[in-house]
């Protein structure tokens, strides 16, 4: 049904995604609705407040379906991006032999003047045809006059097996998405709040701790906190991610700072109030005065306050009130909110994180109110896996004085890099946890020496072409067909880092890989 140049997402890291407190569903090849959450079913007018959910008004039906059902909901004059990139995406699936599916959709759309021009004249493929604003009126009967605003994204979930659809709302839409989740969750329950066919399946795979990768792996930006939230410790790949070293300074003086205000953009406007009501949440006892942190507490507080982003965000975020999960047992790993990063490397790219929080306890027998927390970012899709693991690598992996001189040695170095990066990917599991980027490639390096040491004159060629098999490995098997040339060039173009010199220039190398 959809471009496939579309942004992926980890199958696992999407279904994290359904449990965010604004609108997603699971769509199948076809643009079916196969797994929606109960903010999607209230979006789409598919749920009676205080009545069970139905799951067949939104289930087995095509999202193009439930569009043309909601059309009267969305003015046109302020839905036209919205409504050419659905033509688009609808074309795409009438050329394939499609139609009858999205029928409902195309005679909509041909049965209004407007809509019926912008049908017709919408290009193949619009730019960014996978995100869009979408201007809807709240569902329910005395909502008709409340405009809501979303930022519509449509992923490509791993294994070309569907796609994840999230409605992220803007500032003014917050409040009213925030006070809704509130309201599923009391009459509903966080165990209700996804619906599917499967729902135990769906559940169980949703929460649990095995469908993700290993945490601890030393190329995920990691960090600890004390608490109340002072950064006591980071690792290498936290202080690349946002080029400096943040020890010392209090979790919001980093998160509020200037500079990852410009970097995360509107997503601060609902990570910053929800991060607000978890420190609120496990600092609330130290609000009492006879508690032995009170006085560090209120000094801590003030010295936010001097920061007048907290300040503003503390207040959306008492206006707010956000519905928080946390975990049955706090000592479980828990996943609390969205991160979005720019790429040291290459700025352009944008690195897409989920941030997952632990309380560490230093022992059974020891009772104490002092929990740190350690926090790891962990990549939601292969092109911020790849990122991380070429930016560590930029950083770490030597550098190879001979480099220059030494053509055979220079492809054995890019051979290397793109090796790393294959075994990096290729397997999640436990036996994987302590793998160290560097580590690897100083022993893939050795061993490609000692092979190509005993090649003849086309040793350069057998390298290449070997270079060349698992750049296309990479593209077909992990999703990075766009991606990685772009990857690739962000880290050779960096040689301050990597001490790279193939022929002086990024674009022979490119050249070389993708001839």
């Amino acid at each position: 049904m959809f471009n496939f140049v579309y942004p992926k997402v980890k199958y696992s890291l999407g279904k994290a995604a359904l449990q965010d407190p604004c609108p997603a569903c699971f769509l199948d090849p076809h643009g079916v609705i196969t797994v929606a959450n109960l903010l999607a079913f209230w979006l789409w007018n598919a749920l009676t407040p205080g009545e069970p959910v139905r799951p067949e008004t939104l289930l087995g039906t095509n999202i193009f379906t439930i569009l043309a059902h909601n059309m009267e909901r969305m003015p046109v004059d302020l839905n036209i991006e919205a409504f050419t990139k659905g033509s688009a995406q609808v074309k795409h699936a009438v050329r394939s032999k499609l139609s009858a599916e999205y029928a409902p959709f195309v005679e909509a759309m041909k049965a209004h003047p407007g809509l019926a021009y912008i049908y017709e004249n919408a290009s193949a493929h619009p730019e960014n045809e996978w995100e869009y604003p979408v201007w809807i009126t709240a569902p329910g009967k005395n909502q008709g006059n409340t405009l809501l605003k979303f930022l519509v994204t449509n992923y490509r979930l791993e294994g070309n097996s569907g796609f994840l659809v999230t409605y992220m709302p803007d500032a003014a839409t917050l409040q009213t998405i925030e006070e809704q989740y509130s309201v599923l969750m009391r009459d509903y329950g966080a165990q209700k709040y996804l619906v599917a066919s499967d729902i135990d399946r769906i559940q169980e795979q949703t929460t649990s701790r095995s469908d993700f990768r290993s945490p601890t792996r030393s190329y995920y930006p990691t960090f600890i906190h004390d608490s109340l939230w002072y950064i006591t410790k980071e690792n290498k790949a936290q202080q690349l991610l946002v080029g400096q070293s943040s020890a010392g300074a209090h979790f919001f003086e980093m998160l509020f700072s200037p500079q990852l205000q410009e970097w995360m953009g509107p997503l601060q406007e609902t990570t910053g109030p929800r991060a607000i009501r978890y420190f609120e949440t496990f600092t609330d006892d130290y609000r009492k005065a006879s508690h032995e942190f009170h006085r560090q507490y209120v000094q801590t507080i003030e010295r936010l306050h001097q920061n007048p982003a907290f300040s503003r965000m503390l207040e959306i975020s008492h206006n707010l009130n956000p519905h928080i999960n946390l975990p049955e047992r706090l000592s479980e790993p828990f996943y609390t909110c969205r991160v979005i990063m720019p790429w040291l490397l290459s700025p352009s790219i944008m690195l897409h994180f989920r941030s997952m929080a632990q309380l560490l306890y230093e022992g059974l027998l020891v009772h104490t109110d002092e929990h740190p927390c350690q926090v790891t970012l962990v990549p939601e899709d292969y092109v911020t896996e790849v990122a991380l693991i070429f930016l560590y690598l930029a950083f770490t992996v030597s550098r190879l004085d001979d480099l220059a001189t030494d053509y055979l040695k220079q492809i054995l170095w890019l051979l290397t890099i793109l090796k790393t990066v294959q075994e990096g990917l290729a397997d999640g599991s436990e036996h994987m946890s302590d793998w160290e980027p560097d580590t690897a490639f100083a022993r893939i390096y050795a061993t490609l020496n000692a092979t190509f040491s005993h090649y003849g004159g086309d040793a350069a060629d057998q390298v290449i072409e070997e270079i060349r098999e698992i750049a296309r490995l990479l593209e077909d098997e992990y999703m990075l067909k766009e991606e990685l040339p772009l990857l690739l060039e962000g880290f050779l173009g960096a040689p301050h880092y990597t001490g790279l010199n193939l022929h002086e220039s990024v674009e022979p190398v490119l050249k070389l890989i993708y001839p």
